[in-house]
């Protein structure tokens, strides 16, 4: 006699052929990306684990160092007498502070991975409120729950780019994919970008600069400093 599937048990089917194609799409993108220390197999293995991980959800972390919980970092902070940045930045959190497990010298493997420090003055800010308040206090910058993200047909810059449980928060990966989905080397949310920054002397074309102006509302010719 054929046993046939409850709809519970081919819901739970569905769901685990559902979370394997995902898991072999992420692995296919990450291999001989800057993220892919073995060169080999198990790829995932370097930042993630099945068992013992160090958060008790996704993305089940392998990394942990006690020291990184009270690092103080120093972000960025717009003191030009040309503009001010209307955001407060603080600390680091959410999926930023998993970056940083790396990028900040102390994890990542040696003379393989960007090190950024605890100094981050020079570099975007991460872990802020980016919302329409903010939009409308800057002035040069698009409101994110109606703005087309550019990432997917229907999607916003907070449902696309943004974290956090209100989908308000920029975070390091609100720029970059960590398993390089889209196949460049900056390893930049964009579809289709290419290797280089504008003006950066690294080849290639604008399409970096155009993730900059998913968020940023700059007229043309505008120089506008925040």
């Amino acid at each position: 006699m054929k046993r046939l599937l409850t709809p519970k048990k081919s819901l739970a089917l569905c769901a685990a052929i559902f979370l394997l194609c995902v898991s072999l799409s992420a692995l296919a993108d990450i291999e001989g990306s800057k993220h892919d220390f073995t060169f080999a197999a198990n790829e995932c293995e370097v930042c993630h684990t099945p068992h013992k991980a160090f958060t008790a959800a996704a993305p089940l972390w392998r990394h942990h160092d006690p020291a990184l919980d009270v690092t103080v970092y120093e972000q960025y902070q717009s003191v030009d007498v040309r503009g001010t940045m209307e955001a407060t930045v603080g600390q680091p959190n959410g999926i930023s502070k998993l970056c940083l497990n790396c990028h900040n010298g102390v994890t990542g493997p040696a003379g393989m991975t960007q090190i950024l420090g605890t100094d981050l003055k020079n570099d975007h800010p991460i872990s802020f409120t980016y919302d329409a308040t903010l939009a409308t206090a800057d002035g040069y910058l698009y409101d994110p729950s109606t703005h087309p993200s550019g990432v997917s047909a229907a999607g916003t810059i907070a449902t696309d780019l943004l974290r956090g449980p209100l989908n308000d928060q920029l975070e390091c990966v609100s720029c970059h994919e960590v398993h390089n989905r889209y196949n460049n080397l900056k390893m930049l949310v964009l579809p289709g970008a290419a290797a280089g920054w504008s003006g950066s002397g690294t080849p290639g074309d604008a399409a970096p600069q155009t993730l900059c102006k998913t968020c940023h509302a700059l007229g043309t010719g505008a120089t506008v400093i925040h």
